[in-house]
């Protein structure tokens, strides 16, 4: 074998692990199969196959992978009135183990969706993830989908609830609520991994922010995807007044106050942020597909 090897170095047949100090045998013990398709990578003992838009995965010798899947975040509250919006949701997000047999599988990669829209599935192996909710235009609740859009701000007394968080199986929570009058600020939206946090006052600092979503820190790197390691974060709410939602960890958008509003992060499934004053809210980011088994 090579001397000074690193962690997951290839060598006929067995791979390298740093932390045991041995060499390992590779496709025989973990029954990984033979595929082509997406964005190749070797990492860490792995060999990553990544999707970021729809295409085939050619399986020719069947086995066991790992699955990570992300859909389409949703965009944030829409229109042009001066209460603020909602956060979008952050898309749906499922990981689990899939046994691939010899053939071609199909894979749809959802978009993210623009203001005031859901973002779009991400399906493949027979699984679909579905697209992150809207956040609530002005006076109107949160949309439901993979996790939920924030509830919009309202001019009058009834406030404005967040949707619910739909993923399953996988993961999905729901948006915040929106503050009624004298506030009238959104709520942010649901994230993987929590919901979207309610907006209480008219000035409250801190509140509103997009749900988090989750970690998934060595496939994001090896992969050079996802934000901050993570995917599926909610988008911030959007405010008349105060300070606006910050974006959810895993790439949900910063809420907006007047023209500034973020858009969810693409390849992370994260939600826009809500419209602020006047604007309307940010774009959800794009999902994406990642496999990945032993070599």
């Amino acid at each position: 074998f090579p001397n000074s090897p690193s962690n997951g170095d290839v060598y006929r047949g067995f791979v390298y692990n740093s932390t045991t100090g041995a060499w390992r045998t590779t496709r025989a013990v973990f029954n990984s199969p033979t595929a082509t398709g997406g964005t190749e990578v070797i990492a860490g003992g792995y060999r990553y196959h990544t999707f970021t838009s729809s295409a085939n995965l050619t399986c020719t010798d069947g086995g066991t992978v790992e699955v990570l899947m992300v859909a389409g975040g949703g965009g944030g509250g829409g229109g042009t009135s001066n209460e603020g919006k909602g956060g979008g949701g952050g898309g749906g997000l499922i990981y689990q183990e899939a046994s691939l047999t010899p053939q071609t599988y199909s894979i749809t990669v959802g978009a993210g969706g623009a203001a005031g829209s859901n973002g779009t599935d991400t399906t493949g192996f027979g699984l679909t993830c579905t697209g992150g909710g809207a956040g609530g235009a002005a006076n109107a609740n949160g949309s439901d989908g993979g996790s939920g859009g924030g509830g919009g701000g309202s001019g009058v007394a009834t406030q404005r609830a967040g949707g619910t968080g739909t993923q399953s199986p996988g993961y999905g929570e729901d948006g915040g609520r929106g503050f009624n009058t004298p506030g009238e600020n959104g709520g942010g939206g649901g994230g993987a991994g929590n919901v979207g946090s309610n907006l209480t006052g008219v000035f409250t600092a801190g509140s509103g922010f997009g749900g988090g979503g989750l970690s998934f820190f060595e496939w994001a790197t090896a992969t050079s995807t996802g934000s901050g390691g993570g995917y599926a974060g909610g988008g911030g709410a959007g405010v008349r007044t105060g300070t606006p939602g910050l974006g959810g960890f895993g790439g949900g958008g910063l809420g907006g106050l007047i023209a500034t509003v973020g858009n969810g992060v693409d390849t992370s499934g994260g939600g826009g942020g809500g419209g602020g004053l006047g604007n309307p809210g940010g774009t959800g980011g794009s999902g994406i597909l990642i496999v990945r088994y032993a070599i």
